[in-house]
C-alpha cells in the first residue's frame, strides 16, 4: 500500500515520574495517521537525559524506537537512574517508515507525591439528545507506576441529566484505559434540543484499585 500521508503528533505531555519504573501511555503521547495502523508508526528517540526507556517484556534492554501499538498496549517504560532528580527527557522522531516529522522533546520530569493526580479536568461540550465520548483531553489522571486500567473512577454522585455508559452499558465505575480507548460516554438523554445552555455534572472518587487513599472531583 502507498503511503500518501504522514503520521501526525495528537499528544506530547510531560511524564511526571515519582518512581524507579512509570508508564509512557497515550496520555502522554498519541499519533494519528489515516493510512498506517498504530503498529506501523513508530517513535524514534534519543537516549534520555535522565534514564532509559525500555519495553515492559525486557526491562534489562534499552530501546531507542517503539510504535504507537506499544504506547496503546502499555509496553513502554521510563527507568530513571537511581541518582536522577529535577527535569529530563529525550528527543524523537515520528515516522511510519516515508513521512517523518520532529525532532519533538518529550519531556520527563521528577515529582515525590504517590498520590492520585488529576491532569485534566476538562468542561465538556455535550449536544442535547446526543452521545459525547469523554476522552483524555477531558479527563485525565495519574497515579505513579500504575497501568490505566488500575486508575479508577467510581461515581459517587452520577449525572441529572444523563447516563455515563462504557462499551453502551451503564457505569457507576471507569478506568483510565476506558478513557484512553475512547469507551467512556456521556449520554444526554431526553433533553429538547433547544437546551444548549443547561448544565450538568457527575461527582467521582478516584484510586489506584485497592488503595485506601482516594481523591474527590467534579467533572463538569
Amino acid at each position: 500500500m502507498k503511503l500518501i500521508t504522514g503520521p501526525q503528533l495528537l499528544r506530547n505531555e510531560i511524564l511526571r515520574v515519582s518512581a524507579d519504573k512509570t508508564l509512557i501511555t497515550n496520555a502522554h503521547l498519541d499519533t494519528e495517521d489515516p493510512d498506517t495502523p498504530s503498529n506501523g508508526v513508530f517513535f524514534l528517540i534519543s537516549r534520555p537525559s535522565n534514564g532509559l526507556v525500555v519495553n515492559a517484556n525486557d526491562l534489562s534492554k534499552a530501546v531507542y524506537n517503539f510504535s504507537q501499538k506499544d504506547v496503546d498496549d502499555s509496553s513502554v517504560i521510563f527507568m530513571k537512574h537511581p541518582n536522577a532528580s529535577g527535569s529530563g527527557g529525550f528527543s524523537f522522531l515520528l515516522s511510519d517508515g516515508v513521512h517523518q516529522i520532529g525532532p519533538e522533546w518529550f519531556s520527563i520530569e521528577g515529582w515525590t507525591s504517590s498520590s492520585p493526580v488529576l491532569q485534566a479536568n476538562a468542561r465538556l461540550l455535550a449536544s442535547p439528545s446526543a452521545s459525547t465520548v469523554i476522552g483524555v483531553e477531558s479527563l485525565r489522571a495519574n497515579i505513579p507506576n500504575s497501568r490505566p486500567e488500575e486508575i479508577l473512577y467510581s461515581v459517587s454522585r452520577p449525572p441529572k441529566y444523563g447516563k455515563l455508559l462504557v462499551d453502551s452499558r451503564e457505569a457507576e465505575k471507569f478506568s483510565q484505559l476506558d478513557i484512553n480507548r475512547n469507551r467512556l460516554v456521556y449520554n444526554n438523554e431526553g433533553t429538547p434540543q433547544k437546551e444548549w445552555t443547561r448544565k450538568d455534572s457527575f461527582h467521582f472518587v478516584l484510586q489506584k484499585n485497592g488503595s485506601d487513599t482516594p481523591i474527590e472531583e467534579e467533572f463538569r
